[in-house]
């Protein structure tokens, strides 16, 4: 039963403002995106990468940044460098939105300027595979399925599990399919998406 908050959309099927992607779930046939998608939910709900103490802002993007070079590391998915600093060592948060930023092993497969003649539900389907590296802005995390992303919190360092990066408005607040299409999109299309070379 629908919760008075979702509401069926001809366009697609919405549950309380999150896609619900139609047909046979992917599989993660690949070594690759297995690997670093167990890698990214062995730390969730974990405390290996929790801070001690309250994180000084100035420290959570690089924070952020070292959690995605550590999960891709041990699962062999982070042919850089460690420790050295970026385009040869550890990229931040900034540096993994920014589409015309090289980092090596990583093909940008999606980037905000790519969005015309997309849909919402088309962008998340294509462009939302576990294993793929989501950022925008300060923001990193990995994707996981179909609706969820692992990243570090930007509220104190902790490790989450979470639908940052497949978020959608509630279709109540729109009068329309095309009104909600168009505030959908735009939330999906912010991020930058990129794709292992070995999960292709």
């Amino acid at each position: 039963m629908k919760s008075p908050n979702c509401v069926a959309m001809t366009l697609a099927l919405v549950m309380c403002g999150q896609w619900v992607l139609s047909g046979v779930a992917r599989q993660e046939t690949n070594a690759s995106v297995k690997a670093i998608v167990s890698q990214a939910r062995s730390y969730v709900d974990g405390t290996a990468w929790t801070p001690p103490g309250a994180i000084a802002p100035a420290d959570i993007e690089q924070y952020k940044g070292l959690f995605i070079a550590d999960v891709l590391r041990k699962a062999g998915a982070a042919p850089w460098q460690p420790g050295a600093a970026a385009p040869v060592g550890d990229p931040t948060p900034s540096q993994w939105a920014d589409p015309s930023f090289e980092i090596k092993g990583w093909t940008v497969v999606f980037a905000p300027d790519k969005a015309e003649g997309l849909t919402a539900r088309q962008i998340l389907g294509l462009y939302r595979k576990p294993g793929d590296v989501v950022a925008q802005d300060n923001r990193v995390g990995i994707v996981v399925d179909e609706r969820h992303t692992i990243s570090v919190s930007p509220k104190g360092g902790r490790v989450e599990r979470s639908y940052w990066s497949f978020g959608m408005p509630d279709a109540t607040e729109y009068g329309s399919g095309a009104t909600f299409e168009q505030a959908a999109k735009a939330m999906v299309a912010k991020f930058t998406v990129r794709r292992f070379a070995g999960a292709s």
